[in-house]
């Protein structure tokens, strides 16, 4: 009687399993299923460890490189605006960086962020990128203004498109950020439409820019500084339109945004177009071609000065020209009349 009754509960647990898998064919499957989403969890975290690590890396090497520029020409110089605007876009962006890297292989390095984490680390990014293109149109935005000479009108176009870039992303910030769902490892699951009306509002605003900047393309041709402006200019706004012409498609197809792309590298690209942009300005060492040398009689001016200075006289030597012959004729003339003078 003992042993039937010990065996008795063997048979019904043997029986309960054996129905149980009947009723449930497709457990294993479950299994597999959720080992392959664990094992694409892991390697998109794996990937964005990468990313992360490889960006500070870039960035690190930047500085690197133009450390002994930056030293003779930022840090022995008086400091002004310009250089203030390259240490923000310089180290900021360092800072940003290494703080990504510390979050990605500390406390969010693993499955089950907490939406609220994620939440708060897609603002902190969202802050920085915003900033460092701002500091990027500010830049911008100056040297077309010494490019046109301070012309009021675009004085004040200039300030129009800054405001209402900034408007514009003050606006779309807070929705992008909160209003999204996140999963496991923060990423974001929908693309908001004002992510949409952030990237227009970019493109417009530097297209205006772009038309500004070419305005002055021929005009200014005989000029080597104003060339180096405006050489300079277009490469910068084709970055930042293609930033975000391949991020907006980019998420939008996907309906996700991962940080490491949407956020990481666009950081790196616009503080090292900043700081190239600035470091150019500040090693020019270009004079207008001017009767009676101003470049050389204010070669202590900051660059933004020595742009204005250059093209002043480049307008003065235009507007004498009676001929019409253009900046060569007159360059020409000018440097007859002091052979002659020294004969």
């Amino acid at each position: 009687m003992f042993q039937h009754h010990k065996s008795t509960p063997l048979l019904v647990q043997h029986s309960f399993h054996s129905s149980t898998a009947t009723m449930n064919p497709n457990a294993p499957d479950d299994d597999g299923q959720t080992a392959a989403a664990s094992a694409l969890l892991l390697s998109a975290l794996m990937f964005r460890k990468f990313n992360t690590l490889a960006a500070l890396a870039f960035l690190i090497y930047e500085c690197v490189v133009t450390f002994r520029e930056e030293c003779r020409h930022i840090w022995r110089r008086p400091f002004n605006h310009v250089q203030r605007t390259y240490v923000f876009s310089r180290y900021f962006a360092l800072i940003v960086q290494s703080i990504n890297v510390f979050l990605v292989l500390g406390p969010i390095s693993a499955p089950g962020i907490p939406e609220l984490t994620c939440k708060k680390w897609f603002a902190f990014q969202m802050v920085a990128v915003c900033s460092l293109l701002g500091a990027l149109d500010y830049i911008l935005m100056l040297r077309l203004y010494a490019l046109h000479l301070k012309s009021i009108k675009v004085g004040v176009t200039l300030v129009s498109l800054y405001l209402f870039q900034i408007f514009v992303t003050v606006v779309c910030a807070p929705i992008y950020v909160l209003y999204v769902p996140y999963d496991s490892i923060c990423v974001s699951q929908k693309v908001q439409r004002c992510f949409i009306a952030y990237g227009a509002t970019v493109w417009f605003v530097h297209i205006v820019m772009g038309i500004l900047t070419a305005v002055k393309w021929k005009s200014l041709l005989h000029a080597p500084l104003a060339r180096l402006v405006n050489r300079d200019s277009v490469w910068a706004l084709a970055l930042i339109c293609g930033i975000f012409g391949i991020l907006v498609p980019y998420n939008l197809s996907l309906q996700m945004e991962k940080p490491e792309l949407g956020f990481m590298w666009p950081s790196c690209f616009l503080s090292i177009g900043c700081c190239r942009i600035i470091m150019n300005m500040q090693t020019a060492n270009i004079e207008a071609p001017s009767p009676n040398n101003t470049i050389n009689a204010n070669a202590n001016a900051n660059a933004l000065e020595q742009i204005e200075i250059a093209l002043q006289a480049l307008t003065e030597n235009n507007t004498l020209n009676e001929g019409g012959l253009g900046l060569g004729a007159t360059t020409t003339r000018t440097s007859e009349g002091q052979a002659q003078a020294q004969a």
